[in-house]
């Protein structure tokens, strides 16, 4: 186990663990991000868009990679349900706003598979794109991108 600080913003940092997750074989790719163990209260930043959240059938991770280097991970609880917050570096300030809403899931992530899935920044980060989910049977996960 490793413990990397990082600086975030001007208002907040990031203490960091490398981990090994327990993912279904379809999320492997997830497996290295580092986990974010805690982070210091960030400056919020609030965007007036309203965005939808649309329901797709086929899943989006078919063929996907990610440099988990340019990844953290948080674990957090959304309604009771156990959900990885994957943040982007380049949506890190955002992505930790958002993580502010939801209590931290202080759990050994090599037991326990989540119920959710957020990879928050993967499309591409385009602001007019709508946020998608979906919702995986297999493995009993929704994932939402």
């Amino acid at each position: 186990m490793t413990i990397k600080n990082i600086q975030t913003t001007l208002n907040s940092s990031v203490s960091l663990l490398s981990s090994h997750f327990n993912l279904p074989a379809d999320y492997a790719f997830l497996k290295k991000v580092p986990l974010i163990k805690d982070f210091a209260q960030p400056t919020l930043q609030f965007s007036k868009k309203r965005k939808r959240f649309i329901q797709v059938k086929e899943s989006p991770l078919s063929g996907v990679s990610i440099n988990e280097k340019q990844w953290l991970c948080y674990p957090a609880y959304w309604n009771s349900k156990l959900t990885y917050i994957y943040i982007h570096e380049n949506q890190l300030s955002q992505g930790l706003a958002f993580c502010n809403l939801f209590e931290r899931a202080h759990i050994d992530v090599s037991a326990v598979v989540p119920e959710v899935i957020y990879l928050f920044g993967m499309r591409d980060f385009n602001s007019e794109l709508p946020t998608l989910f979906h919702r995986d049977i297999q493995n009993d996960i929704t994932l939402i991108y």
